[in-house]
């Protein structure tokens, strides 16, 4: 069993009260809670709703919001919603949560928050952003269609649920930034970045005074339906399994080299701004000191016709950016090295306190800013992060007399937090893909060292729902392309296994054991009478990167 001997090693939360972005990052939180029956066993009132006349499957942003009346601020308000691709919910200007939970098309995800901490008496607006990154989106990202629902727990409440009474506006400041893979040189499949125009975007949108007279009416879809009660196969909706992602607000640790411009370092605490005159270029290379997986929050002033670049990177590279180029250098090194990684860009419209965060959490050590202004002064007010991933707490240690193992002990650990998000991811950076041969590993340390096995249970049961015709389990999951390993699928088992081993659920290992036979039959099929060895060839009989 891990020792249960927790310590607070990170400090990630830093306050500074004069910083005009700092209420934008500490918003109370939702409290999750467990559905009931008579959300997970009937059908339910609220409708899937999407966009009218938009192509249902193209890439876009899209804002919803409903307005309602309380007569007094509630002791409690549950709501159940989802959407296709993602969404972010807001209540009365205050953001809540993003989901849903990663799913596929036969297990959609949903989430229950009880939203009465952000409620009042009067006028209350329920506003989400829900996007669809189409053919641009994630492998991870399996999707239907555009659409968003929200189911209000209690029956009085019925009046916000999701129908044609919600409005609907397409947000046109958004373009997907779709290069990455041809600009890294590698096979980098975590989706699109945001190119986000801010003359074009509706400021406001999510407050109660905001005009949406030219806003329209939701399309009605079809009503929610829990997985197993509709002969429609749209979104059979499952209730999530795993704690909602941590959220904390971080700062940006030390600027590492700036031209055309000077930052005070005051500027990373949110006490002094940047100015950068019109008609200048400027950059600015911050370094977080170690890999990090958050939400940047850049706030701006002014500077109209202005481009803002953010650069992610892990580490810069070798001489020159040419495809040549592929040999990342020592983490720390900076001088003579290339920044060149995954970016953002946000073009501000001279409005005061315009607030650029990315629709997904980027990765980064490094993050660059490359300003160029026109014919206006641009203002950099703050600079900022939420750091999100799977909440997982440090209980277990080990004892150790090599002082070396100690940082090895916190590389290894930091390195499965930032991975952990939703699934257990190969690389936070490139893939955001949970395949089976990492997830094992993955799931077993955070076993041992949290004692959380929610997220080992989930990736057990995903992969278990990911069987083929043949038997087998993709061998990454969730999955657009479906690919398959067939070595994975011992993998599994294996995981199985250590389940078994590790947790006293033997219901939940019984109901895992008609998938086990299945890979089992498969290999039967493809393995010679004598030897016993695998006679299979089809698909990708991989084991690891070892050439030999």
């Amino acid at each position: 069993m891990p020792l249960t001997r927790p310590r607070n090693r990170f400090i990630l939360l830093m306050i500074c009260l004069s910083s005009s972005i700092l209420p934008l990052l500490s918003q109370p939180l939702p409290r999750a809670v467990t559905p009931g029956s008579h959300i997970t066993n009937k059908p339910w009132s609220a409708f899937w709703i999407s966009p009218p006349n938009q192509p249902a499957r193209a890439y876009g942003v899209y804002h919803f919001r409903k307005t309602i009346e309380l007569t007094e601020p509630p002791a409690k308000f549950v709501v159940h919603l989802s959407a296709d691709n993602r969404y972010r919910l807001f209540v009365n200007g205050a953001p809540v949560h993003i989901g849903p939970a990663r799913g596929d098309l036969r297990h959609w995800r949903f989430d229950s928050l009880d939203i009465a901490a952000f409620l009042q008496s009067g006028t209350n607006v329920i506003a989400a952003q829900v996007w669809h990154f189409a053919e641009h989106g994630p492998v991870a990202q399996v999707t239907d269609q555009t659409a968003f629902i929200l189911q209000v727990d209690n029956a009085a409440s019925a009046l916000a649920n999701t129908d044609a009474s919600w409005l609907v506006f397409k947000n046109p400041a958004y373009t997907p930034l779709t290069d990455a893979r041809s600009r890294l040189w590698t096979y980098i499949v975590a989706g699109p970045g945001d190119d986000v125009d801010a003359a074009h975007y509706p400021w406001g949108w999510t407050a109660a005074d905001f005009d949406d007279s030219v806003w329209v009416s939701a399309a009605s879809l079809r009503r929610g339906s829990p997985r197993g009660l509709s002969t429609d196969g749209r979104w059979p909706l499952v209730a999530r399994q795993i704690p909602l992602m941590e959220a904390t607000p971080i700062h940006l640790q030390t600027v590492r080299r700036v031209a055309g411009t000077q930052v005070p370092a005051a500027f990373l605490l949110g006490d002094s701004p940047v100015s950068i005159p019109a008609h200048t270029t400027a950059r600015i290379l911050l370094d977080q000191t170690e890999i990090t997986t958050a939400f940047p929050a850049l706030l701006v002033s002014d500077g109209a016709g202005s481009t803002v670049t953010l650069t992610y990177a892990e580490s810069l590279y070798e001489g020159p950016d040419t495809p040549a180029s592929k040999v990342k250098r020592h983490r720390n090194a900076i001088e003579d090295n290339t920044m060149r990684g995954f970016i953002d860009i946000f073009r501000p419209d001279g409005g005061e306190n315009r607030l650029f965060r990315p629709l997904r959490w980027r990765t980064w050590r490094y993050l660059q800013l490359d300003v160029t202004t026109a014919d206006a002064p641009l203002t950099l007010q703050d600079l900022r992060a939420e750091f999100t991933a799977y909440p997982l707490s440090e209980h277990a240690n080990f004892p150790r007399s090599d002082p070396s193992l100690f940082q090895i002990w916190d590389i290894a650990w930091r390195t499965l937090r930032t991975g952990t998000h939703e699934i257990f991811t190969d690389s936070p950076y490139y893939e955001q893909l949970s395949y089976v041969g990492d997830t094992r590993i993955e799931a077993l340390v955070s076993l041992y060292v949290s004692g959380d096995d929610h997220l080992m249970r989930k990736s057990i049961e995903a992969f278990d729902e990911s069987h083929n015709p043949n038997g087998l389990t993709s061998s990454r999951w969730p999955d657009s392309r479906h690919q398959s390993i067939p070595p994975y699928s011992l993998v599994w088992i294996s995981m199985v296994n250590d389940y078994w081993q590790l947790r006293d659920d033997p219901d939940f290992v019984q109901a895992r054991l008609a998938g086990v036979r299945e890979i089992l039959r498969y290999f039967h099929e493809h393995s010679h009478p004598v030897s016993g060895s695998c006679t299979g060839r089809q698909w990708w009989n991989y084991i690891d990167w070892i050439p030999s």
